[in-house]
């Protein structure tokens, strides 16, 4: 058949339809390789910031007087506070939730953390004036427990107290309709109720006289805190001039692995693309993983020295004005435009250039302006009359027009 003729010719040696690319197979290697690279670069990358020894954290102890900025995004490795474990006369735990009837109330599991001071608080004598309220401290600690304790217990008597006037409404509905057998007591109810409502009063009683006590002694220790909190400052700018050396010296030794794969991969990659090289795909991708490599490393450095400041310095004008924050949201609009469409621009105007199109449809046996058949045609297009042969300045050779070098004696178009 005419088909099969046509498909054993086009296996002849010397004869491709299309230039070859890549096969999928190929791309889908590539970016395996591009993955495990960046996988296995980024665990090296990362071990390297554990070679110089990093900062001391702080104390639990400093978690209300230190305030920590976007500039410690990748600092801070210090307590938090949560349920479980908290300097607990900083901060109360949370009540616990009512239990369900028949219950016990919820135990509170709270564990009183011992802080350990670091170096930097022990420059600025904070540890001193700690001990200096340490009684008071102690008193507050004591007083938060009972109340939370009360707290756990007022919840409990509250939900039952739910319980009992939703029964003690029934039993009513049940006396007005006169039903026989009926299943609750009234006189029982109210009676459990009166005492429901009595321990419920005096317990809001106690917690009232516990929370005023905690927050008399509280008003005592604020000038302590006040001192506190002004030391903590000078020992977080010290804290974070560490940070700066460390990260200094992260960057150091990730450059030092980074910068020459880096200037490697993308000599490599010019010198192949140079040559038009089938193996330039490879390099392409070695350079991305290159890239990002340099990327990451960089923008966490800079991003902890200044990058930070400036960013979160802008963050705090444009939330003050509903103005900016629509300028910005606008600006953001047209920047996506720019570059997102861009790309697609640049890519479009590369492949769909005069000259790739024209050979493409030189390829197809078309005109390269209207896309006539050329089989009738000569020099020029019988239906548009574009040149479609010119003779080479050179050899005096007829050639396609659009080709840029001469097939005949290899002279380039200027």
């Amino acid at each position: 058949m005419w088909w099969k003729k046509e498909k054993q010719e086009h296996k002849e040696i010397g004869f491709e339809e299309r230039e070859r690319k890549t096969p999928i197979a190929g791309y889908i290697l590539l970016i395996a390789m591009a993955i495990i690279s960046w996988w296995l670069g980024s665990m090296a990358i990362g071990d390297l910031e554990k070679v110089p020894a990093k900062p001391q954290a702080f104390s639990a102890c400093s978690v209300p007087y230190t305030v920590y900025g976007w500039q410690d995004a990748w600092r801070y490795s210090g307590p938090y506070y949560d349920y479980q474990t908290q300097p607990v006369y900083e901060k109360p735990a949370p009540y616990p939730s009512p239990a369900l009837e028949g219950t016990p109330p919820q135990e509170l599991r709270q564990v009183q953390t011992t802080c350990a001071f670091s170096e930097l608080e022990k420059k600025y004598g904070i540890p001193a004036v700690f001990e200096q309220t340490k009684s008071s401290r102690d008193q507050i600690n004591a007083l938060q427990t009972q109340t939370n304790r009360k707290q756990a217990d007022l919840n409990k008597i509250q939900f039952d107290l739910e319980n009992f006037r939703s029964a003690y409404q029934l039993s009513l509905s049940e006396k007005i309709a006169q039903v026989e057998g009926r299943l609750y007591n009234t006189a029982e109810l109210q009676a459990k109720l009166a005492e429901l409502e009595s321990q419920n009063t005096m317990l809001v009683k106690d917690i009232a006289n516990l929370q005023a006590q905690t927050t008399t002694l509280a008003d005592q220790l604020k000038p302590s805190n006040a001192e506190i909190q002004a030391l903590y400052q000078k020992a977080l700018s010290d804290w974070r001039w560490a940070w700066r050396w460390h990260e200094f010296m992260v960057f150091l030794l990730q450059a030092l692995f980074v910068f020459p794969f880096f200037f490697g991969v993308l000599k490599l990659y010019f010198r192949l693309s140079a040559r038009n090289s089938p193996y330039t795909v490879i390099a392409t991708f070695l350079l991305a993983v290159a890239s990002v490599f340099v990327i990451q490393m960089v923008c966490v450095y800079f991003w902890s020295l200044f990058l930070a400041i400036i960013i979160e310095a802008l963050w705090g004008i444009i939330k003050e004005s509903q103005l900016l924050r629509s300028l910005l949201s606008y600006a953001g609009m047209l920047l996506s435009i720019a570059v997102l469409g861009g790309a697609v621009y640049v890519l479009q105007k590369k492949i769909f250039s005069p000259t790739r199109v024209a050979l493409r449809r030189l390829r197809e046996n078309k005109c390269p302006s209207c896309q006539f058949s050329l089989k009738l045609a000569d020099a020029f297009c019988p239906h548009c009359g574009e040149r479609i042969l010119e003779q080479c300045k050179k050899c005096q050779k007829m050639k396609y027009a659009h080709l840029p070098v001469c097939p005949h004696c290899g002279d380039r178009k200027v």
